[in-house]
């Protein structure tokens, strides 16, 4: 049987669970309902080298080119780029889609914690690599309704650009909304300790609150990234340990059942990208908290803010304590929240919604319409 699709990221699917690797396992679950796929994935676990592990994944991308795909669907700026290069060996019939959480990885790069010369390096580089990649492939795959709009202005033709949203588990939809209680409030912020993360004016807000709020209290979830230590350290400082808890790594099953014991979910990326735990959050039927940003109105095109989600206006610590004050002692607010932000996830993030898109695109770019049991 001739494989359909070949299923190419720069994700190490190998990895341990986190929101990159989760992404792909559940697009690639629903690829698999569509027909054979062949997967190629960065193997930087294996290699232990991140030079050997591209070269590899570079070698099983120019042969995959001589291998019968109708379809390659691509995770990645350079993966792309590596597949339009290969693109002479296989003939122009194959359709290359290239699938993207942000439409210009350039614009990421400020968000990321590089010095300011790999900064300006990878910048220039990756510029250079969206005007090739985007121009080129022969279809794109964003996760949110406004990047339409950013690609259009880019010069790229509306038709050519597919919404798919990222979808939630229905276990997350199942948690019942959690009533506001007279005891303990619980806050919360579920992923890794990256960068692009705002932890100290959260800390620093949250220290402010609790001086006059007893009954609050703040749980991180994760591991991953280059500044828990950092966090940790902030909040000895500040001797917080009794009100901030470090809940570690915890099982992505068991995120749901986690989130149904919370209040409020806190989300104070500068990063663009529609976040997947915050997504996972609304379902769950969690109020949010997160931040405008002028340069991205994604967050804004699906929740309003004061009707599915609590907008703060910057990273001011003070912002953020007075948010912790209000949603703490509202609970009219709280619970109104919570609602919106779930019927929200309901229209927008379930499975049968992003099932459809994808049959759509699928049926749209394939060489034969596809047709699933």
């Amino acid at each position: 049987m001739s494989k359909h699709f070949c299923f190419v990221t720069e994700i190490d699917l190998d990895m341990e669970a986190g929101g990159g690797v989760m992404t792909e396992a559940k697009t690639l679950a629903f690829l698999r309902m569509f027909g054979d796929v062949e997967v190629i994935h960065l193997r930087s676990a294996k290699y232990r080298s991140r030079w050997l592990a591209l070269a590899s994944f570079g070698l099983q991308v120019f042969k995959s080119s001589f291998k019968p795909y109708q379809v390659y669907l691509s995770r990645g700026l350079i993966t792309s780029f590596l597949l339009l290069f290969s693109k002479r060996f296989y003939g122009k019939q194959k359709k290359i889609v290239h699938r993207t959480i942000i439409p210009f990885a350039s614009v990421e790069v400020r968000y990321m914690g590089y010095n300011r010369l790999e900064r300006l390096i990878r910048y220039f580089l990756f510029h250079f690599l969206d005007r090739i990649v985007l121009h080129n492939v022969d279809a794109i795959v964003v996760p949110a309704v406004e990047y339409v709009n950013d690609l259009e202005k880019f010069g790229i033709k509306k038709d050519k650009v597919h919404v798919v949203h990222l979808y939630v588990e229905d276990e997350f939809f199942k948690q019942p909304i959690k009533q506001v209680e007279s005891d303990i409030f619980k806050f919360c912020y579920v992923s890794g300790f990256h960068s692009y993360h705002n932890f100290f004016p959260l800390i620093e807000g949250f220290e402010a609150a609790s001086r006059r709020l007893k009954n609050v209290e703040l749980f991180l979830v994760g591991n991953g990234g280059m500044n828990r230590r950092e966090v940790e350290k902030r909040v000895r400082e500040k001797n917080l340990g009794d009100r901030i808890k470090f809940v570690g790594k915890i099982p992505h099953s068991s995120v749901p059942h986690f989130l149904s014991q919370m209040d409020v979910f806190v989300s104070l990326s500068r990063s663009p990208a529609i976040s997947t735990s915050l997504l996972e959050a609304a379902a769950a039927g969690k109020t949010i908290i997160s931040v405008k940003k002028k340069e991205d109105n994604v967050l804004n095109h699906y929740f309003r803010d004061g009707k599915e989600i609590f907008m703060l206006n910057s990273f001011s610590p003070k912002e953020i304590e007075k948010a912790f004050e209000w949603l703490s002692t509202n609970s009219e607010l709280t619970n109104s929240l919570a609602v919106g932000a779930k019927k929200v996830a309901q229209e927008y993030f379930s499975k049968d919604v992003t099932f459809r898109q994808l049959r759509e695109l699928l049926n749209q770019i394939a060489v034969t319409r596809l047709e699933t049991s």
